[in-house]
């Protein structure tokens, strides 16, 4: 590129500076390079990357997509909601409670099935049932070893 005669009034220069057109064309194709990096850095933060799980050379475009997709409805737990008879709002922490009761019924049942199976095999008298259930639903794995090492009468 040729550039043509520039007056020095034109350009912002101090006194004594290079008015020559070769020292122009090079300080304006740097500050086109400057531009260009510019226009090419991230803008998004590394730290937003990174919580959204997104590459380090993401745009604004893929963090706007990511975060739609964060916000759309998501029912892929309708099922596990109506399994566990919870309302269709039901929340994360709802259904973890649920499913936290389930475990506690299904434990407290393994426990009285473990002992009164015991008590009918003649391993634990009626007498002895209330501390194997309470032991065994504290600790089933621990009850259900003590109870089968022991022998019928």
């Amino acid at each position: 590129m040729r550039a043509g005669p520039i007056s020095r009034s034109r350009l912002p220069l101090r006194p004594g500076a290079s008015d020559s057109p070769q020292v122009v064309l090079a300080t304006f194709a740097r500050m086109k390079e400057l531009e260009t990096a510019a226009a090419n850095a991230p803008t998004v933060p590394a730290d937003v990357l990174g919580i959204l799980r997104l590459p380090a050379n993401a745009d604004e475009t893929a963090v706007r997509a990511k975060i739609m997709v964060l916000q759309a409805p998501n029912d892929s737990r309708a099922h596990i909601r109506e399994a566990l008879a919870l309302p269709p709002g039901a929340d994360d922490e709802a259904m973890v409670a649920a499913i936290n009761e389930l475990q506690l019924v299904r434990r407290k049942s393994e426990a009285e099935e473990l002992v009164d199976g015991a008590v009918e095999a003649g391993k634990l008298t009626p007498a002895q049932r209330q501390f194997w259930l309470e032991n065994a639903r504290a600790d089933l794995d621990a009850a259900r070893d003590a109870i089968n090492s022991m022998r019928g009468q």
